[in-house]
């Protein structure tokens, strides 16, 4: 569940597609959970301007099945969409 400032919930409602993307790639593709996610970058320290993407950072849990074998999991991922190339969100989420 997100906790959403008042005045910040317009901002958030707009990031809601890419963090239920994000979110389906993590469950699926490395079976894991998002434990924790935040925004990052220039939106954090109200520098954002008009070239600026959304950056979020976080961090993600994988199942124990997935850690208990012979292959090592991603201990990072990285998720980017891009809008006529120009990178409009990026996630980047530890392990």
């Amino acid at each position: 569940m997100c906790r959403i400032c008042s005045g910040e919930k317009e901002m958030m409602v707009d990031y809601m597609p890419f963090l239920n993307e994000l979110r389906h790639k993590v469950n699926n593709t490395y079976h894991g959970k998002i434990i924790y996610i935040t925004v990052s970058g220039s939106d954090l320290y109200g520098f954002r301007s008009k070239d600026s993407d959304t950056d979020f950072r976080g961090c993600f849990q994988i199942m124990t099945q997935k850690l208990l074998g012979l292959n090592n999991p991603k201990e990072t991922i990285e998720y980017e969409t891009k809008n006529d190339g120009i990178v409009e969100n990026e996630a980047v989420l530890h392990e």
